[in-house]
């Protein structure tokens, strides 16, 4: 059961930050003004992708934050109940 819990949370983290990494790329060549990269509609683009990558990063930042107290339990609990 550990090990597939970890397993979905690691996936979930994956996919979040590529996402974020995505996003990320996109509005930083927007901001120095590189348009022209396959004539991408940027307005859609970063209007479509701003919020969303705003909150999967906050999914992302609860997530390893979860992630790692799970772990600190786990590791509590093999330490004093063994």
């Amino acid at each position: 059961m550990q090990k597939h819990l970890i397993r979905f949370f690691t996936t979930i983290l994956v996919i979040t930050l590529f996402l974020a990494l995505i996003t990320g790329v996109l509005v930083t060549l927007k901001l120095f003004g590189i348009t022209a990269i396959a004539e991408l509609p940027w307005a859609t683009v970063t209007a479509a992708l701003w919020w969303p990558a705003v909150g999967v990063g906050a999914i992302a930042l609860l997530l390893i934050v979860g992630l790692f107290l799970y772990l600190l339990y786990a590791t509590g609990k093999a330490l004093f109940f063994s």
